[in-house]
């Protein structure tokens, strides 16, 4: 079983996949502090089909928020 790392900083990953299942750390909206949460929420979920992508999956297939 091989394990994947995906945006690795010295702390933690941002993407892991484990057999054929990507797991993604909590996403804030780091870079919008005090933006609105309409804003806020756009920019987590663009961060998460960003992720998503660089695995080769999408939200279709997601088991589990």
């Amino acid at each position: 079983m091989t394990i994947e790392r995906h945006a690795t900083t010295a702390l933690m990953s941002q993407a892991v996949v484990h057999n054929g299942v990507a797991y993604l750390s909590g996403q804030v909206a780091m870079d919008l502090p005090g933006a609105p949460v309409a804003d806020q929420a756009r920019a987590i979920f663009a961060r998460i089909d960003s992720l998503l992508d660089r695995v080769g999956t999408d939200r279709s297939k997601l088991l589990s928020a």
